[in-house]
């Protein structure tokens, strides 16, 4: 994250992390993030490729089964056939209910840029990525969604999906620039993170934010490795979002936990007393304001802002670990019985398409798998390098399935609850 054009300008502006149930202090709201022109609507049939997965079954792997939990309405896939027909439903709708990160510019952006390229109103609901899809899950169990569409990482993979508790989206992709494959990164179409390629579509791909110093407290290439966090004159003065709950912090120690061990992930978390906070703004801030020398897992969309205040944060990248590849929080899902199935089909194409992507990426300064989403403005190191070997993927299916949620709960066996 090192670059500040008008996606680092409008960031800078956006609120602090604080809407409902994220504790914090709220920030001035910015403009929203400059898009491309609107989406029109196009007249497409659905491809070959969205009508097989529409009828894909389910793979026995833990993987949802047809659908049993039952929705508010019929899934949108049953009466729309066209992009035309489905946004014509969806402004029926008339709205549609956002769930997502605690980010005022990713309110703004979506609140400004989704009404006007669909003419339906979005409402946003801010909230902590585990506080999230608690929420949905537990709503979804209960028959009742109050949000229609999902925004965080993919842990709804292993916990609502074998569960029953998602609608397939692959059906409903039918805006003509989105399900053409060539208009994605690798020619291979939308990323989903689950095996069947229908529940959890991903919009970005970037190089993880592990590591932060304030230069005026740690010279800018001193830490050579990560090991180097361990020296006894860093104890209590290294801070990071919570490592035992789901987000960018729990990212960096599945990261560090894979690459060294549990051994090395208590000596640094609880033998050099990291302090862990819930707030995740309190880690970029903390560290640029010289609170605390060295910070885990600030998020870019934060450390810009102050970046841009001049204040002494910057990234740094131990020789011996160079990071992993995570999607932030581009993981869309849609939870059953939801209130506005059209309108949070329209959502999906609409935030996979180019505008969409565009106001994504600018409000959260995340590299976009689309080809056509500029990255100018992102900060460089959070666009991978394709000159460097990332040591995991966080975002692929094998590893949220058969990684993540064991690894979550050794962290937190390893750090106490």
């Amino acid at each position: 994250m090192d670059h500040l054009s008008t996606a680092g300008r409008t960031t800078f502006l956006m609120a602090a992390l604080l809407l409902a149930g994220c504790g914090g202090t709220a920030a001035p709201s910015p403009a929203a993030p400059a898009s491309s022109a609107p989406a029109k609507p196009t007249s497409a049939a659905p491809t070959t490729a969205a009508a097989s997965a529409a009828s894909a079954k389910p793979a026995a792997s833990g993987e949802a089964k047809p659908a049993a939990a039952a929705s508010a309405k019929p899934a949108a896939s049953a009466r729309a056939t066209s992009w035309e027909q489905l946004l014509a439903a969806g402004r029926k709708d008339g709205t549609v209910v956002v769930g997502g990160p605690p980010f005022a510019s990713l309110r703004e952006a979506y609140n400004t840029q989704f009404k006007k390229d669909t003419g339906i109103d979005l409402q946003y609901v801010a909230l902590p990525t585990s506080e999230l899809s608690t929420r949905a899950e537990r709503e979804a169990e209960a028959g009742k969604s109050t949000m229609d569409v999902l925004q965080s990482g993919g842990s709804e993979i292993y916990t609502m999906l074998p569960k029953n508790l998602l609608e397939p989206l692959a059906p409903n992709l039918l805006m003509p620039e989105v399900i053409d494959a060539k208009q994605w990164k690798g020619d291979q179409g939308v990323k989903w993170m689950d095996q069947q390629k229908q529940y959890v579509a991903v919009g970005s791909s970037w190089v993880m934010t592990d590591l932060f110093i304030n230069t005026q407290t740690v010279p800018p290439g001193s830490i050579g490795s990560w090991k180097d966090l361990l020296d006894p004159k860093w104890k209590g003065k290294i801070i990071s979002q919570d490592a035992r709950a789901g987000g960018p912090g729990q990212a960096v120690a599945r990261y560090v936990l894979a690459k060294f061990g549990d051994k090395f992930v208590v000596d640094l978390y609880k033998g050099q007393e990291v302090v862990l906070v819930a707030d995740q703004r309190q880690v970029a801030e903390g560290v640029a304001r010289g609170t605390y020398p060295i910070g885990l897992a600030p998020v870019q969309a934060d450390v810009e802002q102050f970046r841009k205040a001049s204040l002494p944060i910057a990234r740094e990248f131990p020789k011996d670990g160079p990071g992993s590849l995570v999607g932030g929080f581009s993981g869309v899902k849609i939870p059953k019985a939801i209130a506005h199935p059209d309108a949070a089909a329209v959502f999906i194409n609409w935030y996979l398409s180019k505008n969409g992507q565009t106001a994504y990426s600018q409000a959260l300064l995340e590299p976009s798998l689309r080809k056509d989403v500029s990255t100018e403005g992102m900060p460089p190191y959070v666009i991978p390098n394709p000159n460097v070997q990332y040591d995991i993927d966080q975002y692929s299916y094998d590893f949220y399935i058969n990684s993540a949620p064991k690894m979550g709960a050794q962290l937190r066996e390893l750090l106490g609850r």
